[in-house]
């Protein structure tokens, strides 16, 4: 009983120092690697655009263009559908023609062209038009984790994988904050697509950056 007890009173403990373990052991993967902060940040803005474009969607579109739920109903299955698609077939096979950077970069350009599009909607059709540009951006995530592998050595792979996602969750953290709070204050003004537009530029900054990462690094 009394080794049962010791057990429990010292496990929070040991828990406590494998945490701060990988902690230090992330926090000095990131620093050493240069390509991997460049990744990082290509996920945190390309996931602040994604994020941009799926905060109040819906209810940006009945306002906007005055959807309704007939119309609400086959735009998310063809979004859904698109992004099966996506990851299923179009971004294997566009990988394997132009290269996982190459993919990751028209992924980005796909959020940009889905954000600037929603920004200036004027009408229902569009709305369906512009969604398949966004069918490109559902391989931004896969390629920059596939990036990782080839940007850190494979001892440290573990950790950077564990700060690609840190990273993402933290977008996905923020993102709809912001843009709720900036869809709030702007929907009755002249520009009710702001989100869109910063969701957009939001795009440019990750484009940019895969743009140094493919000159600064040999990736496939």
């Amino acid at each position: 009983n009394s080794s049962a007890a010791s057990a429990r009173s010292t496990r929070p403990e040991g828990t406590v120092a494998t945490l701060g373990a990988a902690t230090r052991r992330m926090v000095h993967v990131y620093k050493a690697h240069q390509s991997l902060r460049l990744v990082l940040a290509i996920v945190f803005w390309s996931c602040m655009c994604q994020e941009a474009l799926e905060s109040s969607l819906t209810l940006y579109l009945q306002r906007r263009v005055g959807f309704t739920n007939d119309d609400l109903v086959p735009f998310i299955a063809i979004v859904a559908l698109g992004g099966l698609v996506s990851l299923g077939l179009a971004v294997p096979l566009l990988r394997r023609c132009f290269g996982t950077l190459r993919t990751l970069q028209l992924g980005i350009l796909g959020n940009i062209f889905f954000a600037a599009g929603l920004a200036l909607l004027w009408t229902k059709w569009m709305a369906y038009a512009v969604c398949a540009f966004g069918i490109l951006g559902y391989g931004v995530f896969p390629c920059s984790s596939s990036l990782i592998a080839h940007v850190v050595p494979q001892e440290s792979a573990g950790a950077a994988q564990g700060i690609l996602s840190a990273m993402r969750m933290t977008a996905q953290a923020i993102g709809p904050v912001v843009f709720g709070v900036v869809f709030h204050y702007t929907q009755h003004t002249a520009v009710p697509g702001a989100p869109y537009i910063i969701g957009a530029v939001c795009g440019v900054v990750a484009l940019i950056v895969a743009y140094i990462v493919s000159r600064l690094v040999a990736l496939p």
